[in-house]
């Protein structure tokens, strides 16, 4: 197919079958039929050929990588759509018209280069993450736009030469700086969940964690977009929002569940 209005790119090193088939699935069933996927194996020594539709949309690579954004930066220069999404495996699309949602936004704002939207993380406390239309400094600040959840055009991806592969964690959070703050490019906020995060990825491990506190990731990301200030105003609230979540959710709410949980037995 030529010129798809969306490539779907997932990376792949040993996946579970039912979580890659979920990921599959999830493109597969769309209503709008624009689109392509590649599948970027970094050599897995389970075959997964069996669960791949026979689909000409679909294209499967093999490649030798040095990481996951390494991973990421092939698949890029195999795509052809209008917009860039990676669905990592194990994510899928919410919804069977998700991409015909894109599409119809796309159309009326010919000019954005970035549109997102929001995330269902069965995993985490709420159940879902819901973004801002407005991406302020401080919420760029202390908040990640979960990455399943960009479409991205694929010229500013190629452009821009993708993600930076010096770090091992948190180059995506990277690369959304370097968009909003530094390129300025347009972008645009769909106010419904686009995906469902399964979790568990890289970059929510302890070690991408302690990657945050290292003086290179400081110097190369975090004071290249923010002023010493702006750093330590927006230290101080990030602070004291955590407080205001730890005192309300694992204080009050906890206990009021478990209140309400009684008299329900009873």
């Amino acid at each position: 197919m030529n010129n798809p209005c969306f490539s779907i790119l997932t990376v792949t090193l040993n996946p579970e079958l039912g979580d890659l088939k979920n990921t599959i699935d999830s493109i597969v069933n769309q209503d709008f039929s624009n689109w392509e996927l590649i599948i970027k194996d970094g050599g897995s020594i389970n075959d997964f050929s069996e669960i791949v539709p026979n689909d000409q949309r679909i294209k499967v690579i093999s490649a030798n990588d040095n990481s996951v954004y390494d991973a990421m930066n092939q698949a890029i220069r195999e795509a052809s759509g209008d917009y860039i999404c990676l669905l990592n495996s194990g994510d899928y699309f919410f919804n069977n018209t998700i991409l015909s949602k894109i599409s119809a936004t796309q159309a009326k704002t010919k000019n954005i280069d970035f549109i997102f939207g929001d995330v269902s993380k069965p995993q985490s406390r709420t159940g879902f993450e819901y973004y801002p239309s407005k991406l302020s400094k401080y919420f760029l600040y202390s908040n990640m736009i979960c990455h399943q959840s960009w479409f991205v055009r694929r010229k500013y991806y190629q452009s821009s030469q993708g993600y930076d592969t010096r770090f091992r964690f948190n180059s995506d959070y990277s690369f959304l700086l370097k968009m909003v703050l530094e390129d300025k490019i347009n972008y645009f906020h769909i106010p419904e969940v686009l995906v469902t995060y399964k979790g568990g990825g890289i970059s929510q491990g302890l070690e991408s964690k302690m990657e945050l506190k290292k003086s290179s990731w400081n110097e190369f990301v975090i004071k290249k977009h923010f002023t010493p200030l702006e750093r330590k105003v927006f230290a101080f609230f990030f602070f004291l929002r955590n407080c205001v979540k730890i005192l309300f959710y694992d204080h009050f709410f906890s206990k009021i569940w478990i209140i309400y949980l009684k008299v329900k037995r009873k």
